[in-house]
């Protein structure tokens, strides 16, 4: 095995289990990732017939959030590299629906598709499909703990990732979500 196609997948596993911060399941989710990226993925993900790569059941990350994955299909579609939400998020106030929708998506994003960075597009995109305003959405977005913009300002498409440490805590959203259907 090439070192350098070694350290790049360390690497790119090491990326996947930042945001956990509990040690034991840091360490198990980092050598299953691991050992499905040098196994090529293959346990992990399926071709679909675009050639992308989507999730199937048992992705170790996935699993090592307590979430079964019959939670994570009541909330999430995955069609090729979109997702999309099968639950409205629900919430006192406008801007907390929109925090809490923009956490459950990105919190989708990076665990079943490992993508970190999601613009505002996208986001904007699935609130408008259920009807969530979008008034002041890059404001109220920004006043989340949980989520760090790039690429922000007048004109431009921000990018939206989770701070780091935030995906166990964002867990209990996706719970939530479920728990109120």
């Amino acid at each position: 095995m090439d070192k350098n196609y070694l350290k790049e997948q360390i690497r790119l596993a090491t990326e996947a289990i930042e945001d956990i911060t509990d040690d034991t399941l840091k360490e198990v989710a980092f050598k299953c990732v691991l050992t499905n990226l040098l196994s090529r993925r293959v346990d992990s993900f399926n071709v679909d017939s675009v050639g992308s790569l989507v999730p199937v059941k048992n992705n170790p990350l996935q699993a090592s959030l307590g979430l079964s994955d019959d939670v994570w299909q009541q909330v999430f579609k995955v069609e090729g590299d979109v997702i999309e939400l099968n639950i409205k998020v629900e919430a006192a106030s406008v801007a907390e629906q929109q925090r809490k929708l923009a956490h459950v998506l990105l919190l989708g994003y990076k665990v079943l598709l490992n993508v970190s960075e999601v613009t505002g597009s996208t986001i904007l995109k699935v609130a408008k499909e259920w009807d969530i305003s979008t008034e002041s959405f890059p404001r109220n977005v920004k006043a989340s703990e949980y989520i760090q913009t790039k690429n922000s300002g007048k004109g431009k498409d921000p990018k939206y990732l989770l701070k780091p440490g935030s995906v166990d805590k964002l867990t209990a959203e996706i719970k939530a979500l479920v728990s109120h259907e």
